[in-house]
Order: structure tokens, then C-alpha cells, then sequence
């Protein structure tokens, strides 16, 4: 049988396009999944978690219940491939510094550090935010963002600013860049991070109707490799991946009432309600929301698999266990019989040295390369030496615990021609506690690179 030239000509059209509106491979990932049930959307954000299932993946969610939960023992290594933080309550604070920290959406202290760890073990993180009045949940990821140099020097952590976040003032549908796969995405009164002080790579941004100013702002973002680095310390080889959305009313295009069934809405049209003001009639309100749900549908897998992409290429060997559990992507633990080594068990390189003890650099004596010494104390603050002796860098001295979690950065500057500084750990831990007694580490690192450390243990009862 014969098929006319203008038949051939619209199947041949439709088979390549449609190459291109799919991707040629996905893979399935195991994903955990943290949401509060008393967000004020009554549940609209487990609509995240179908989509996610309905495009192959297994999810397990985990539910806050309005309380900010301790996630620091919670198991974020195998089974799970990623873990995404869509924790949210619906309060508008509006005010600098309002946030309070004890919301079920706050991302505290103890968050920020498990984060650190995770991004440090190849861990693949997806972390949603909001745009500026939503201080509960924003201001502790102001904090992580500074803390893994995701943002650029000079980030204004207090917004609206030109520098920091903001607010557009309606929803829009925005197109997507750098290869993240769907051609659009949907969002309602949108925050972000200017593309100025962005260090990652930027899937969405727009310019316009932002209400403080006209700053261009990525919208949505990513982090990977030497994108990621400040607290994470780890070899390229060991950094995960990071994703951010600062915008989560496209889940209320779900959310029971809103808008009378979402697809079947109600027979007058509201001006008070969420959706654009300039939509007037009930059948283009219908025509809307379905269009943002199939914008919504495409886009959130094409964010598990953007962060499932690259694995884990560090042995075992190059990696730390996550707080006593198996790393992502590996088959089996790290032995964790060895509390002195929370960090990569490293070869030290280069000539830089670490050194305690005196009032001043000479009464010090610079740690061997062979084997780390330990210090015993009992009372804070701890001074620590350190010599510069492998060019110039960004070189850091971080404080973790015996866990693997990240305490404390006490020393982060670009070193060019000094040689020799002191630094001070406080002994405050994440939330601002003094630290209990224990074993810790001083870890010296250059431009994420491994140099020296040095094993710290408080004395106590």
C-alpha cells in the first residue's frame, strides 16, 4: 500500500518532533520526600508526589505535621536516590529577620547541616522556596545558600533588594533554558536569585514585573560539580546535586475550592481569587488552569531527572559514610568503626599545615603529614593556626562532627600572598548551642581540595 507524499511528509513531522518533546531516556529514582500537611493548602502539594509517581518514580513521603522536625537522623542515604524538601506553611510575614525559626518550614540550622552532609556524599537535593514575605520559610535558605557559595559574594539576605529576593506581582508562564527539557514553566508571584550573584546554572529568569525593582532573576536554578562549594568541602568527585524552585502556589491549582473543582470552576468569576485578574469569564479560567497544570505535569520530572544525571564516580574509599548510613548510589556501607575519620580519610597533600597549643604561631608545632594529632580540651574557644602553603586559593577551615555533619565555618578567605593565620572555633554548633563533648574535626581544605586535619576531642562527663 501506497501512502501519498503529504501523509509521509506529516507522519515524518510528527515522529521527529515528538523525539523532541520526550525525552529518549528516563530513569526511575527513589525519592524522599518531607512535605507538611498543615500548610494551608490543605495537602495541595502532594500533588507533586503523583506527578513524580506517575512518571515512574517511587516516592516516600514524610509528613512534618506542623512541627519543624530534626531531619539529623533521619536516613537520607540508601535506599534514596534524592530528597526533596517541600516543606510549607502558608504565612505571610513580609518583614526582614521575622522568620521564625521554630515554623515547620524553617530551614534551621540542623537542616542546613544535613544538607552539607548530604551534598558532600554525591547527595541530590531539591529544595523549594518562596518569593520574599515568606520569612519562615526563605531566611534559613538565605543562610545555605551563603554557606555553599551558591550565591555570590555581596547576596542581600534581607529582601526585597536588587541583591537578594523579590516578588513579581502575578503568575506567568516562563520559558526554560539550558537544556532542562520542557519548553515552559508556571508560576505565581515567583521569588528568586539575580543572575548577578548567581553561581549555578540558571533553567528560568525573567526581568519583568518585579515589584522593587527590574533585576534579572533566576527563578529556577541548579548546582553541581565546582558550582557547589563554601561548607562543601568535598573532591569534584563527591559533590552532589542541587536544584531550587522559589515558588510553590502551581500546587494550589490543585487545592480543593480554589477554583471550584481547578478544571471545573466555579460559575462567577472571583477578583479576589489567585488566579490573574485579567481572566474574566469561566470558560478562559478553565482554559487557564488547565494549560498551567500541563506546564506543572512536565516540568517537576524533568527535575528528578536532571538531578538523578552523573552518579557518584568516588570510590568508597574517597567517601565518608552519611552519618553512619550507606552513601547515595552505592551498593554497600563504609565501615564506620573509626570515630577519628568523619571526613575523607585522605592522603594530606600539599605543604599547608595545621597547629594548636600556644599564645602565638612560634609555640605551635605544625601537624605531620603521616598522622593527625589529636586535641584534647575542655572549654571553648578553640585557636587554631593555620600556614598557607600551596598557592593562591580559597582556603577554608570547616569544624564537623564525628557524624559527618558540618558544625561550623570558621576560616573561608581567597589567600594570595599571606602565609601564616590564626583562626577561632566559638564552640556554637548550627543552632547556636554550645557544642557537647566529643570528637570533632578541623578540616583545611584549598579550593574544595583535601589538604590537612586535625582531630578535636572535648573532655566532659
Amino acid at each position: 500500500m501506497k501512502f501519498p507524499p503529504r501523509f509521509l511528509f506529516f507522519l515524518f513531522t510528527f515522529l521527529t518532533s515528538s523525539l523532541f518533546i520526550r525525552p529518549l531516556t528516563a530513569h526511575a529514582y527513589n525519592i524522599l520526600f518531607y512535605y507538611n500537611s498543615g500548610d494551608g493548602t490543605n495537602g495541595a502539594l502532594l500533588e507533586c508526589v503523583t506527578i513524580l509517581q506517575n512518571a515512574g518514580h517511587r516516592v516516600t513521603t514524610v509528613d512534618v505535621d506542623g512541627k519543624n522536625r530534626d531531619p539529623r537522623s533521619d536516613d537520607w542515604g540508601a535506599p534514596y536516590d534524592q530528597v526533596w524538601d517541600m516543606r510549607f506553611v502558608d504565612r505571610d510575614s513580609r518583614e526582614c529577620g521575622s522568620g521564625q525559626p521554630q515554623a515547620a518550614d524553617y530551614f534551621d540550622g540542623r537542616w542546613r547541616s544535613k544538607a552539607v552532609s548530604f551534598l558532600n556524599h554525591c547527595g541530590k537535593l531539591f529544595l523549594a522556596a518562596e518569593y520574599f514575605p515568606y520569612a519562615d520559610r526563605d531566611e534559613g535558605v538565605y543562610a545555605f545558600l551563603q554557606e555553599i557559595h551558591a550565591v555570590k559574594p555581596g547576596y542581600d539576605p534581607c529582601p526585597p533588594s536588587p541583591r537578594g529576593n523579590s516578588s513579581t506581582t502575578g503568575e506567568g508562564f516562563y520559558k526554560v533554558r539550558n537544556g532542562l527539557g520542557p519548553r515552559r514553566f508556571y508560576g505565581n508571584m515567583v521569588g528568586g536569585i539575580p543572575l548577578d550573584y548567581l553561581t549555578g546554572t540558571n533553567f528560568v529568569d525573567t526581568s519583568e514585573d518585579w515589584v522593587s525593582d527590574q533585576a534579572d532573576r533566576s527563578m529556577v536554578s541548579g548546582w553541581s560539580g565546582n558550582q557547589l562549594g563554601g561548607a562543601v568541602t568535598s573532591g569534584l568527585c563527591g559533590r552532589g546535586r542541587f536544584f531550587m524552585v522559589w515558588d510553590a502556589t502551581m500546587w494550589t491549582l490543585w487545592q480543593p475550592g480554589m477554583y471550584g473543582g481547578a478544571e471545573n470552576p466555579p460559575p462567577i468569576w472571583d477578583d479576589s481569587a489567585w488566579a490573574p485578574g485579567n481572566i474574566r469569564s469561566t470558560a478562559s479560567l478553565a482554559q487557564h488552569v488547565r494549560e498551567a497544570k500541563e506546564v506543572t505535569r512536565a516540568f517537576f520530572p524533568a527535575v528528578a531527572q536532571w538531578l538523578g544525571e552523573g552518579g557518584c564516580p568516588c570510590t568508597e574509599a574517597a567517601l565518608p559514610a552519611l552519618s553512619g548510613q550507606t552513601p547515595v548510589g552505592k551498593g554497600k556501607p563504609i565501615p564506620t568503626a573509626f570515630p577519628t575519620l568523619p571526613l575523607p580519610s585522605l592522603t594530606p597533600t600539599g605543604g599547608s599545615f595545621l597547629s594548636v597549643g600556644g599564645p602565638s604561631p612560634a609555640q605551635n608545632i605544625p601537624i605531620s603529614a603521616g598522622a593527625p594529632s589529636t586535641l584534647v580540651f575542655s572549654v571553648f574557644p578553640i585557636n587554631i593556626y593555620m600556614g598557607f602553603r600551596d598557592g593562591v586559593g580559597e582556603y577554608q577551615l570547616c569544624i564537623w562532627d564525628n557524624h559527618g555533619q558540618l558544625i561550623q565555618t570558621v576560616f573561608d578567605k581567597k589567600i594570595t600572598t599571606e602565609k601564616e593565620a590564626w583562626a577561632s572555633w566559638d564552640g556554637l554548633e548550627g543552632l547556636g548551642l554550645e557544642a557537647p563533648p566529643g570528637l570533632y574535626s578541623a578540616v583545611l581544605s584549598k579550593d574544595g581540595r583535601f589538604l590537612r586535619k586535625m582531630v578535636l576531642m572535648r573532655s566532659g562527663p
